[in-house]
């Protein structure tokens, strides 16, 4: 795609990326927190290739390069909408709070999302820039009040012994 906004005069690249590959342990993630390349797999994996695909942007000479690290997106269209994907494993109760529901999520509207991306382009600087709620709340804060406000049972509790059977360390 970079070689084709090149080849077509294309002044600006803006890539969309994603905010939750952060190194975890940091405290509040900013534009300056690494991605988490040596996270577990395969989670690692995708991680390097985005880390790649945001170093090959940056360091191209042919073109302003902008990255959108953007959080979890919730709204119209998204998996945490009623209609979404997650709603329905939260309806099904396939969607657990796991341990003491410590892991941390930020948010983004995607009507915010969509406003971000739009001033990135016309007037950002060349860059990372996170694209995120700066408060991020745990598990057990968000999801049983998505539940509720899907007027669904809350969310059951497995221990993270379960949750390592069932699916592994990227999903606790």
């Amino acid at each position: 795609m970079l070689d084709a906004a090149q080849a077509a005069g294309a002044r600006r690249y803006l890539r969309q990326s994603i905010a939750f590959w952060a190194v975890p342990g940091h405290g509040l993630a900013d534009e300056e927190t690494p991605l988490a390349v040596n996270a577990p797999f395969p989670d690692a994996a995708d991680a390097r290739v985005v880390a790649e695909i945001e170093r090959h942007l940056l360091e191209s000479s042919n073109n302003e390069g902008l990255v959108l690290r953007n959080g979890f997106f919730y709204g119209p269209g998204t998996w945490f909408n009623p209609d979404g994907d997650v709603a329905e494993q939260v309806r099904q109760q396939q969607f657990p709070i796991i341990g003491k529901g410590e892991g941390v999520w930020s948010w983004l509207h995607i009507e915010d999302a969509a406003s971000a991306t739009a001033s990135a382009a016309e007037r950002g600087d060349l860059g990372i820039y996170l694209i995120a709620n700066d408060q991020p709340l745990a598990v057990r804060q968000w999801l049983p009040a998505f539940a509720e406000w899907l007027n669904d049972p809350p969310p059951p509790q497995i221990s993270v012994e379960n949750a390592l059977k069932a699916s592994g360390v990227v999903a606790v």
